[in-house]
């Protein structure tokens, strides 16, 4: 880039905060934003008042990585796949805990 590079972590609300505020940056050419998939394809639909517009205020540049999400099991709850633990979830006959990505996060 030919130039110093200084990085500000704006967290929270699963990147709105972040996105938000390089969304009203100058458009200068001079901030970037990293944001996860889940803040500009799934936070659309989780949030009813976004501050900014995934499609018109951001354009990507590039993929950077690829994060693959699971499903995993306790081997004691002996299912073997998805379609197992769905229907046995379904018949009611016992509690389910789970845990997720975080309160707020696309990941659940």
């Amino acid at each position: 880039m030919g130039q110093s590079v200084f990085v500000e972590n704006r967290p929270g609300a699963n990147g709105n905060i972040g996105s938000d505020a390089v969304a009203k940056a100058a458009p200068d050419g001079y901030t970037l934003l990293l944001a996860a998939d889940g803040t500009m394809a799934i936070n659309p639909a989780l949030y009813a008042n976004l501050p900014f517009k995934p499609e018109q205020d951001f354009i990507p540049i590039s993929r950077i990585a690829m994060v693959p999400l699971v499903i995993v099991a306790s081997p004691t709850l002996k299912v073997n796949t998805l379609q197992e633990l769905v229907g046995r979830s379904k018949t009611g006959a016992e509690n389910f805990d789970f845990s997720s990505a975080g309160v707020g996060s696309a990941g659940i």
